[in-house]
């Protein structure tokens, strides 16, 4: 079970280090974009197309990785000062919840990435293939999903610990 969790977490930091590359090419494509207009009084030709698509393969692909490290935004100072059954609970019910979300979004994203794939969807103006960008968020909505049940579980067990049973976290 150990080396499966190694495999797992070692998925999400290379999908994080992943992430990192539309964000310096969307950096770049800004700047660019920026500079054109205050240069040439030109914008760069679907920058905002090309955009979109390196928006959501930068969310998706870093958001894995950052629920498990716990590194998002949450309301920690109010849920930090609950007894630890009561965090617990709250825990696994907004983890329950948003894996159910996740697992949602996968699916309409796999369905989505089929459709593009068949259809060879292409954007606007520079014809770039949509479908590459949709399996990526499919592919960083499931590992997310994957992320919040463990947490669920992880969770579980603690109940479970604090109540006299002893279990071992999961990943």
């Amino acid at each position: 079970m150990k080396q499966v969790g190694t495999i797992f977490r070692n998925t999400l930091k290379i999908a994080f280090y992943a992430s990192l590359v539309p964000l310096m090419i969307l950096v770049v494509l800004i700047v660019l974009d920026v500079g054109a207009r205050y240069m040439f009084n030109s914008a760069v030709s679907s920058a905002l197309e090309i955009s979109q698509l390196l928006l959501s393969m930068l969310i998706s692909l870093s958001l894995g990785h950052t629920t498990y490290i716990k590194d998002n935004f949450a309301v920690a100072f109010i849920v930090e000062k609950l007894p630890e059954t009561l965090r617990n609970i709250t825990e696994m019910v907004s983890c329950c919840i948003a894996s159910v979300v996740c697992f949602v979004l996968t699916t309409q994203a796999i369905k989505q990435a089929i459709y593009s794939t068949k259809g060879k969807e292409f954007t606007g103006a520079l014809q770039l293939p949509v479908y590459p960008t949709k399996w990526v968020f499919a592919l960083g909505c499931l590992l997310t999903a994957i992320v919040l049940v463990v947490q669920f579980l992880n969770a579980f067990r603690r109940g479970k610990r604090n109540s006299g049973e002893k279990r071992d976290k999961v990943f």
